[in-house]
């Protein structure tokens, strides 16, 4: 503890007691390792004199020693409302811990100590959604990019820890496909939010496709990582765009045969702009892989007009039936929605969704 404590005295009686001493009474507790005690005493000298506010700075440092970072975040809000970091801290205690009326008080106060930050903004209208019940349809721009561009690096290592196997899925779908004679090996697919590569590199190693490929993502660091993978000595990727699913999609229509998503849908929440945009932009007869996180019957939205919500991860949920509902009314007439978890998260599997879709082999 650093603050420096005046000389105000704490009670008026012969040999009185200074504020300094009484201070350096709670940093000896503190040393001696009684910090429960030394936080019992500095409460009290702040209550005695409330005209030294350093008195509950340093309250809130003794909390964080303890062990106590909820209440010590709590104090150091009330003291400056403005401490962004500290809200931020306790807007992700709530995510962890499932508290919503914390995440909601959290993630707007972090808003309005921090304006104008995509992620802050993000989160902060997820917790208007559970204030409100107004439905959030997407990020706010700019928050994916700063979400994957920040752990680009640290991607691949965080999947191994979740068990993630949404490409061996996508990959052993497409396989599939090609096998059944329902996709060329020599096909032109795309693969809508690829981060460093991972899809593209299942797809190159454990199917006999051997087709064009993009890699289509909204982080620069993401697609740094693609676009320098290889396999067998060749790109995994013949291109890379930075690009909104929906703007990229815009720019080839008909020209793709397949489209594949493992786990990026799961950050848009309205899905039918992409659906459309995908419609649009695959020949006649072809495909659309994806896998989703699944809103469970009985959530607050499954059956809500919306048919998704976005979750405290900042990720959204998806009803089943709503996702077969709305690509049949995009265009596609054979529609595959079935349950399968991808990955694990605090041991337990993740509820999620495998799609398979096909557009009419007759022309639009």
């Amino acid at each position: 503890m650093t603050a420096t404590i005046t000389t105000t005295p704490v009670v008026a009686s012969n040999g009185r007691r200074t504020l300094r001493s009484w201070h350096d009474e709670v940093r000896a507790l503190h040393a001696a390792g009684h910090t429960g005690e030394a936080i019992d005493l500095i409460d009290r000298l702040a209550e005695a004199v409330p005209s030294e506010p350093r008195l509950r700075h340093d309250l809130v440092a003794l909390l964080r020693a303890d062990g106590r970072a909820v209440d010590a975040d709590r104090l150091a809000v009330e003291l400056d409302p403005n401490d962004a970091r500290a809200w931020c801290r306790l807007s992700r205690h709530a995510r962890c811990t499932q508290d919503l009326d914390l995440f909601v008080e959290a993630s707007l106060g972090w808003e309005a100590a921090r304006p104008g930050d995509p992620t802050v903004a993000h989160f902060a209208a997820i917790a208007r959604q559970i204030r409100d019940g107004h439905t959030h349809a997407r990020p706010e721009a700019g928050y994916i990019a700063e979400l994957f561009d920040h752990y680009a690096d640290r991607f691949e290592g965080h999947l191994a820890k979740l068990g993630y196997r949404g490409p061996d899925v996508v990959a052993d779908l497409v396989a599939d496909l090609i096998g059944d004679g329902e996709l060329r090996a020599d096909s032109t697919l795309a693969d809508l939010g690829c981060g460093t590569g991972l899809v593209g590199d299942r797809l190159r190693d454990a199917t006999p496709w051997n087709g064009h490929l993009t890699g289509v993502d909204l982080s620069p660091r993401m697609l740094d990582h693609a676009a320098t993978r290889t396999f067998d000595d060749r790109p995994v990727y013949d291109a890379v765009a930075e690009a909104d699913f929906v703007d990229f999609l815009d720019t080839v229509p008909n020209g793709l045969d397949a489209l594949v998503a493992a786990d990026a849908f799961i950050y848009v929440g309205d899905l039918r702009p992409v659906f459309a945009a995908t419609a649009r932009a695959l020949r006649p007869g072809g495909w659309l892989v994806a896998t989703l996180e699944r809103l469970e019957p009985g959530d607050m939205a499954a059956t809500s007009a919306s048919g998704f919500r976005a979750d405290l991860s900042g990720r959204y949920l998806h009803d089943d039936d709503w996702v077969e509902r709305e690509l049949l009314t995009a265009g596609f007439d054979v529609v595959v929605v079935e349950p399968m978890s991808v990955r694990r998260e605090g041991h337990r599997p993740t509820p999620g969704s495998v799609v398979v879709a096909h557009l009419p082999r007759h022309t639009r």
